[in-house]
């Protein structure tokens, strides 16, 4: 009688067992029809693809801030003369001569570039970038390469300097020069230089995330972002 009660416990926990492992199944296949009624787990045989890759050279671009993509350097005469009608130039007047060397640069704001300048197609590895075309800054004088190269000034001006407490003030020199060295890169190529300079950058950087077709826009309407600070102090 004892061996038999033993045998069906045995039988009941044995039951008991295979009860309990068949419900845990149950539930897990109940969770499972749930999911993917829902939406969250694939239908099997049916499978989705969504591509949230972000435009990868956006972030590279703006962090480039003002790219400077040309760099001219002018030099300029500055004759100035100074004469006193009705006298000598022994006596009253004045001619000067300055050197006067500087830079220009040109440069292609990225700051302020929004998504919708970048277009990618991924399928045919191509990419258009819109940005906006070259600007060129303001003339910097190289004072190591600027210099007086003469000055005459007839007897009363002397006397003057040397009475005066600020004998020469050159500085109308200084602003005439960068004026004439500002109005010779507007002339000039610069700008467009540096939308070569500018389109080879971008097309360089493209080809080494695997881009093999890049198309360059310079438009004054390229898309940024509005009241976007221009910071140059540390372009070049």
């Amino acid at each position: 009688m004892g061996i038999r009660r033993q045998q069906a416990s045995a039988a009941r926990r044995g039951g008991m067992a295979v009860g309990g492992g068949f419900m845990a199944v149950m539930v897990v296949l109940a969770c499972a029809l749930v999911l993917m009624l829902s939406g969250i787990i694939p239908v099997f045989g049916r499978s989705e693809t969504v591509d949230r890759t972000q435009t990868p050279v956006l972030q590279r671009l703006t962090k480039l801030n003002q790219f400077k993509a040309a760099s001219g350097t002018f030099q300029v005469i500055v004759d100035v003369e100074k004469d006193t009608q009705g006298l000598p130039s022994i006596l009253a007047g004045e001619r000067t001569l300055m050197v006067a060397a500087g830079e220009v640069d040109a440069e292609v704001d990225f700051s302020g570039l929004k998504a919708d300048a970048i277009v990618v197609d991924e399928v045919n590895k191509s990419v258009v970038i819109t940005v906006p075309p070259p600007t060129l800054t303001k003339t910097r004088i190289d004072n190591s390469k600027t210099r007086v190269y003469s000055r005459e000034r007839g007897l009363l001006n002397r006397v003057e300097d040397f009475l005066a407490d600020q004998p020469v003030d050159d500085q109308p020199l200084y602003v005439q020069a960068e004026n004439e060295m500002s109005t010779a890169a507007q002339a000039s190529d610069l700008t467009g230089l540096a939308k070569q300079n500018t389109e080879d950058m971008l097309v360089a950087m493209m080809g080494s995330l695997g881009y093999s077709d890049v198309t360059v826009i310079f438009s004054a309407d390229a898309p940024t972002a509005p009241d976007q600070p221009v910071d140059i102090s540390g372009a070049g």
